[in-house]
């Protein structure tokens, strides 16, 4: 976990970093169900965790940035 975003309701987001290097990390962002609050709320940085979601669109300003939509937390 690189980060979370849980402080509007309907906009949750997981950060997680795939690959990090000296200037510009690789990394996911998740928008989250609405009801993953509970379970998102409880992850902090560096823990590790499995999601789902839908793959959106990517982008590689600064690094790689993929977008999933519909998350939900695994494990």
């Amino acid at each position: 976990v690189r980060d979370i975003d849980a402080s509007i309701l309907d906009n949750l987001r997981l950060y997680v970093n795939i690959n990090e290097r000296f200037l510009f990390d690789d990394y996911v962002v998740v928008y989250m169900n609405n009801d993953q609050y509970n379970k998102l709320i409880q992850l902090k940085k560096d823990d590790i965790v499995t999601f789902s979601g839908r793959f959106d669109s990517y982008t590689t300003t600064l690094g790689v940035t993929f977008y999933f939509k519909d998350g939900e937390i695994i494990a």
